[in-house]
């Protein structure tokens, strides 16, 4: 009866697979610190050791890093190794070297992948794949074409102002970013899809969009850890998602609801566009010469989901944001209202929008509004694929050398 006492045979093998995942691990550790190219960094040795140092400021901490990476540069200088892949510049005039736009620049992909949208105009990592996605675009956005989409503009714009007058009337207090993000959507979608929801007309404006969007942009520094995340959630039932978690599942159901409308042009059975006087987007796409890989499904709702959630929160914060810093100001409220009342004497006359660029103030206030509404408060990694970056230190003069592949920001 000896075997009865006799260890299991596959204790050995947990054993060695525990002294394996050690030494795995220490491993990493001497290279981060001691045989990375970028070892000779300073800053703090936690940080080039792990990505959970950035983990722990920024989701348990809540947001914290970039405060982080401020003390940093008071102990450390300009430049610094804030993980153990990426340097951070403080020096503001690096831009133009980092973003150059003559130069290959690729994007990091453990920042991009957290959206769940990999095949994206926005989370292309390849630089050159990134400009020819970001071509088929670009006319949807010239003046021309945002002049052609006026009388949406228009149209829209009118049902907000009602909105506005019934506030007056009742004295409920309005919660004007929704307002906007309601505006925008509309907008958004309707370039998008020839059509949209009618948030404005919903008592509360159905925020629903604007929350699932922030939502998905604030659970992205929790993803960049665990990225499989949003993958297992996309492939669960909606109603599992929403046990697991609510505010998630509100995300996936946001590109759930832009697949099946991506889906429907397609298959040819969405026709709305043929309704319409503006161009919209997604069918221009599909009719384009584009290689048919850029055509594809998942191609196109990621890029639907990109548009209208970009469309949507960038312009409805910047105009929360000038609607704020107007009334906190009145001496430039009063001045920008003489001028639109010289311009337009008679409110009910649609006014061109080539005239009202023609407004000196008012497009100083929009110049000023888009300022101070910046649009991304996180870091914006960018990759030299074929070139080292050099950076010289203001204060000591030394020169430093970032090897081609790393990133910087």
């Amino acid at each position: 009866m000896d075997y009865l006492s006799t260890p299991p045979s596959s204790y050995p093998y947990v054993s060695v697979a525990a002294a394996s995942l050690l030494l795995c691990l220490v491993t990493r550790a001497v290279y981060r610190l001691y045989f990375s190219p970028i070892a000779s960094f300073p800053g703090p040795k936690l940080a080039a050791l792990t990505f959970w140092y950035e983990f722990y400021y920024d989701v348990i901490q809540r947001g914290q890093m970039t405060f982080r990476i401020r003390d940093m540069h008071k102990q450390y200088g300009p430049i610094v190794r804030i993980s153990p892949a990426e340097i951070h510049v403080e020096t503001p005039s690096f831009a133009d070297e980092l973003y150059s736009t003559s130069r290959r620049r690729d994007k990091w992909e453990r920042f991009t992948r957290c959206f769940g949208i990999p095949d994206s105009v926005f989370t292309t990592v390849d630089h050159d794949v990134h400009r020819m996605r970001r071509a088929a675009l670009n006319p949807f956005f010239s003046t021309a074409s945002v002049r052609r989409l006026q009388p949406v503009i228009e149209e829209r714009l009118d049902r907000l102002l009602e909105r506005f007058a019934e506030f007056q009337e009742t004295g409920e207090t309005m919660a004007v970013n929704m307002a906007y993000a309601a505006y925008t959507n509309d907008v958004a979608m309707q370039y998008a899809f020839a059509r949209c929801e009618h948030r404005i007309e919903a008592k509360d404006f159905d925020p629903s969009f604007h929350d699932a969007s922030m939502v998905g942009s604030a659970l992205g520094q929790f993803m960049k850890q665990f990225p499989w995340v949003i993958i297992l959630m996309q492939a669960l039932p909606d109603w599992v998602a929403v046990l697991l978690n609510k505010d998630m599942a509100s995300y996936v159901k946001l590109q759930r609801d832009i697949k099946s409308q991506v889906k429907a042009i397609q298959s040819g059975t969405y026709t709305l566009h043929k309704t319409v006087s503006h161009p919209t987007i997604f069918h221009e796409i599909l009719n384009s010469k584009l290689p048919p890989a850029e055509k594809s499904f998942d191609r196109l709702w990621q890029d639907g989901q990109v548009t209208v959630v970009a469309g949507t929160l960038t312009t409805a914060w910047a105009l929360s944001v000038t609607h704020y810093h107007l009334l906190a100001t009145p001496s430039a409220l009063k001045k920008l209202k003489t001028e639109l009342v010289s311009a337009i004497p008679d409110p009910s006359v649609p006014v061109p929008l080539a005239s009202l660029e023609q407004l000196p103030y008012l497009s100083a206030v929009i110049q000023e509004s888009l300022r101070l509404s910046c649009g991304v408060s996180t870091r914006l990694q960018r990759i030299a694929p074929d070139e080292a970056m050099r950076f010289t230190d203001p204060i000591s003069g030394r020169m430093w050398t970032i090897p081609p592949g790393h990133r910087l920001v």
